[in-house]
């Protein structure tokens, strides 16, 4: 063998050496984590949660409901008390013929004139004394939907900061998998130089190292999505370059001890869902009985003040007929007071109709209640199902990781031997990648199936 066959042989030797030491595991068993990195700017996810109630449009709105169901309140308690109205105003009257009474009356002199009007009038019937309660109860119902929204975005945004995590994962699993490749093709090409090898295994080595780049390519997209999904989802723009805010939570993975009995017992206290709904039909069943108000009497009272005065502007021809200064000195008029009591008898059905009407939306409002009932019974059921299945996925996931890794570390000593084929490393290569991404994704697939089931609940769990 010449001297450069013999140093081409050592250079293969280390190159194999060091490829069989490339590292093949990219997430623990216990905890995923990105940390960050030195000076990068870091979000937590307290942070991403806080940022989100304060900044996400759509939960903004729910809250913006609050305001208006506040104030009817208030309005209904104001009722109670009598209404206040004042006006006034000024008035000219040429002068010329007109017709009063059937008498033509001639005004030799234009006028003008101004007067004042302050009127107070009170009423009350059923659905005044109905509405604080009726209102109060609209408050509740609006107040438990703004709940059921408050846990429903901060499940979305930490289900979509799980999913940033994942993707940052699964970046490092492909950029570590570029790394062997490219061990791979730089042995296959130094096996091929010494006629080791063919041509064959070059090429297979090389659409091997390309797909890698591919698989990068698409994960870094992957994460790029998820991070602006998750920047809307806080409500906030999101910076230029996507991947400068490093995420710093970590998640570790506990084995699940719920029972179902508990969960769903809690679930029915405290899912903010069906607490919406159960206020909803509150308020239903209250505006029946504010409808069935009509029946009832009203009573009202009025009492009104007003005065005028009166100039001709001919003061000749209409001497002794002004009334008071114009136009301040106003001349009272007499004061006037009303009472009454109204009983409706019959209104062409429209009361009844109206009753018939409030009670379809209460019974509506009841099977509204009851159908929100089975499905968090059924959604408790069910995401606690997932949580213990994908926990058990996760130790399936990791022994094919293991299995993986000893496959891929056996085609290596073959083919450094001569005995395996570039096919048969590339395929292990693969098999490892697709173990190393199945385990990421049981993880994460856990820690979201934890996030539904406490939405499901309507607490947290952990």
């Amino acid at each position: 063998m010449t001297h450069w066959k013999r140093l081409l042989v050592m250079g293969l030797f280390v190159s194999t050496q060091a490829y069989a030491q490339q590292p093949t595991t990219t997430a623990p068993t216990a905890t995923l984590q990105t940390a960050p990195a030195g000076g990068a700017t870091t979000l937590s996810l307290a942070d991403a949660l806080s940022t989100a109630l304060a900044q996400n449009p759509d939960y903004r709105q729910q809250l913006n409901n609050e305001s208006p169901a506040n104030m009817a309140v208030k309005s209904a308690y104001a009722t109670f008390l009598p209404s206040a109205t004042v006006s006034g105003g000024f008035n000219y009257t040429g002068s010329g013929q007109s017709n009063f009474g059937g008498t033509n009356v001639i005004k030799t002199s234009s006028s003008v004139g101004s007067s004042y009007n302050v009127n107070l009038s009170w009423g009350l019937d059923g659905r005044t004394l109905m509405a604080p309660g009726q209102t109060r109860a609209n408050l509740r119902a609006t107040q438990k939907q703004i709940d059921a929204a408050n846990v429903s975005l901060r499940s979305s945004v930490l289900t979509q900061y799980l999913t940033v995590l994942q993707t940052n994962a699964r970046i490092a699993i492909t950029t570590q998998a570029v790394a062997r490749n490219q061990v791979f093709l730089d042995l296959a090409r130094a096996r091929y130089q010494v006629g080791q090898a063919t041509m064959l295994d070059v090429r297979q080595a090389e659409v091997t190292r390309g797909q890698a780049d591919v698989d990068v390519l698409v994960a870094k997209q992957n994460n790029d999505d998820a991070r602006l999904e998750l920047y809307r989802l806080m409500g906030v723009s999101a910076p230029v370059v996507l991947d400068q805010v490093t995420l710093t939570d970590s998640f570790p993975v506990v084995k699940p001890g719920y029972n179902l009995d508990s969960l769903l017992a809690l679930a029915a206290t405290t899912n903010p869902n069906l607490l919406a709904a159960q206020a909803s039909a509150q308020a239903a069943g209250y505006n029946v009985t504010a409808v069935k108000g009509e029946y009832f009497p009203s009573i009202s009272a009025q009492a009104n003040w007003n005065g005028y005065t009166q100039k001709y502007n001919d003061t000749t021809a209409a001497t002794g007929s002004n009334t008071g200064t114009y136009p301040w000195g106003f001349t009272g008029q007499p004061f006037q007071v009303f009472a009454g009591l109204q009983l409706p008898i019959f209104t062409g059905l429209q009361r009844e109709t109206r009753v018939s009407e409030a009670k379809a939306r209460r019974d509506d409002a009841a099977e509204q209640v009851r159908a929100q009932s089975l499905l968090v019974r059924t959604q408790v059921t069910s995401r606690m199902l997932a949580v213990n299945a994908t926990y058990e996925a996760i130790g399936v996931a990791e022994a094919n990781k293991v299995a993986a890794n000893d496959q891929l570390r056996l085609a290596q000593d073959r083919y450094r031997l001569g005995n395996g084929t570039a096919l048969e490393l590339s395929d292990s290569e693969g098999a490892v990648q697709r173990a190393e991404g199945t385990y990421v994704d049981a993880v994460y697939a856990y820690h979201k199936a934890v996030a539904a089931l406490e939405e499901a609940v309507g607490r947290p769990l952990r």
